[in-house]
C-alpha cells in the first residue's frame, strides 16, 4: 500500500495519451495541479411496480443504468510536461516536437481536429491516515481551455474535460480491482511561466509590434460535442464525443489607454487585428529558452468602448473573438521546452 501526507498535500494528476478511446493509459506526464473537481456522475433507477402495500423501491430493483465523467482540472502552465494536456486542448495530441538542438524541442498546436485523441487520468486522494487511494478516469476529451495572464501571478491553465469512466480502485484492500498506482515524476526542475516574463504584440499579420499598456489576457477556447452517444450495447458506457458545432474562441484583455488605435479603433472599425502573446522563461542550451506563444490572426473586438466611471484611470476590458483568416489557424500555441514528446 502506498502511504503519503495524509491531505491534499499528497495528491497527484497524471495523464497518459490513450491509443484506443476509454481504454487506461498508464501517466507518463504528471503536473503540479492547483484543484480539481473531475466527478464520476451515475445515473442510477430503480424499477417501478406495486408490490402489495411494499412502500418504497427494492433494493434489487436499483440499477446503475449508465455514468459518465465531468469537471476540470487546474494547474499552472509550467515550462514542461504541459504537452498531452494542450494537444488534447487544441486537437493536437499526436504531434511531435521538433528537435531544435541543445536539449530543445519546439511544439506546434494550431486549433484542429481533435477526433480520435483522448486522455487517461490518474488522480491520488490521500485518507488523513495517508493511504493513497485514486480516481482512475479514462476517455477524457477537453471541451473548455483557459488560459490566464495576471497581475504577480503564475500563468494559470484550467482543462475542462468530458470523460467516459471511472475505473475502481481501493489500494487499502489486499487485492485492488482497478490500475496500479503510478508513481509521479515531475522532471523537476519544472518552474511555471510567471506574469513578469510575458510580452504583447498586436497588429496587421505579420507585422505584429509590441506594446505597453496591457493588464491582464484570458483565453478561452469551447469546443461543443455531442456526449451523449450512449447505445443499446450492454454497457451503459457512451461513444467518444463528436464536435457538433463551431469552435467559439474568445478571450478579454483589459488594457490602460495608451493604445487606442490598435484597441479601440479597431472595435468601432471591426478591423482584424493579429495578436500575439509570449512568455519566455529560463535557458535550455543555446540560444533556446523555454517559451510560450499563443498566436491569433485575426480577432475582431466585440466590447467595451472606454468609459470615464471616475478619477481614475480608463482601464477598458476589451472581449474579443478569434476568427478564421481564409489561411492560418484561428489558434496557435507554440512551446519550447526540453520535452521531446509530449
Amino acid at each position: 500500500m502506498t502511504t503519503t501526507v495524509g491531505s491534499g498535500l499528497g495528491s497527484s494528476f497524471g495523464v497518459g495519451a490513450e491509443i484506443t478511446y476509454g481504454t487506461y493509459a498508464t501517466p507518463t506526464r504528471w503536473v503540479g495541479f492547483q484543484s480539481e473537481t473531475l466527478e464520476w456522475k451515475p445515473s442510477r433507477t430503480s424499477g417501478k411496480g406495486l408490490y402489495a402495500g411494499q412502500l418504497t423501491p427494492s433494493q434489487d430493483q436499483r440499477t446503475t443504468t449508465s455514468a459518465a465523467v465531468t469537471g476540470n482540472v487546474v494547474t499552472d502552465f509550467f515550462v514542461k510536461n504541459m504537452g498531452l494536456l494542450l494537444g488534447n486542448a487544441m486537437g493536437t495530441q499526436n504531434v511531435v516536437p521538433t528537435t531544435l538542438g541543445n536539449g530543445a524541442f519546439s511544439t506546434v498546436h494550431p486549433w484542429s481536429n481533435a477526433t480520435g485523441q483522448s486522455l487517461s487520468a490518474q488522480i491520488a486522494i490521500p485518507d488523513v491516515n495517508g493511504n493513497v487511494h485514486t480516481k482512475n478516469l479514462v476517455g477524457l476529451a477537453c471541451t473548455d481551455f483557459q488560459l490566464d495572464v495576471k497581475l504577480d501571478a503564475p500563468l494559470l491553465a484550467t482543462f475542462t474535460f468530458d470523460g467516459k469512466d471511472e475505473l475502481a480502485a481501493d489500494y487499502t484492500t489486499a487485492t485492488p480491482f482497478g490500475p496500479p498506482y503510478t508513481t509521479p515524476i515531475f522532471n523537476a526542475p519544472n518552474p511555471s511561466f510567471f506574469w513578469n516574463q510575458t510580452g504583447f504584440s498586436i497588429g496587421a499579420f505579420g507585422s505584429e509590434a509590441a506594446v505597453e499598456g496591457v493588464r491582464s489576457f484570458n483565453l478561452s477556447t469551447k469546443r461543443p460535442m455531442n456526449t451523449t452517444r450512449y447505445y443499446v450495447d450492454g454497457t451503459g458506457r457512451k461513444a467518444e464525443p463528436v464536435q457538433n458545432a463551431e469552435s467559439v474562441i474568445t478571450g478579454t484583455i483589459e488594457i490602460d489607454l495608451l493604445n487606442y488605435t490598435d484597441f479601440v479603433d479597431s472595435f468601432y472599425s471591426d478591423q482584424s487585428q493579429s495578436v500575439i502573446l509570449t512568455a519566455t522563461g529560463g535557458l535550455i542550451g543555446g540560444a533556446f529558452s523555454y517559451s510560450l506563444t499563443v498566436a491569433m490572426p485575426a480577432i475582431h473586438f466585440d466590447s467595451e468602448p472606454p468609459k470615464v466611471s471616475g478619477p481614475e484611470l480608463i482601464m477598458p476590458k476589451m472581449t474579443f473573438t478569434a476568427t478564421y483568416d481564409d489561411t492560418h489557424a484561428p489558434l496557435t500555441i507554440t512551446t519550447i521546452s526540453s520535452d521531446s514528446v509530449l
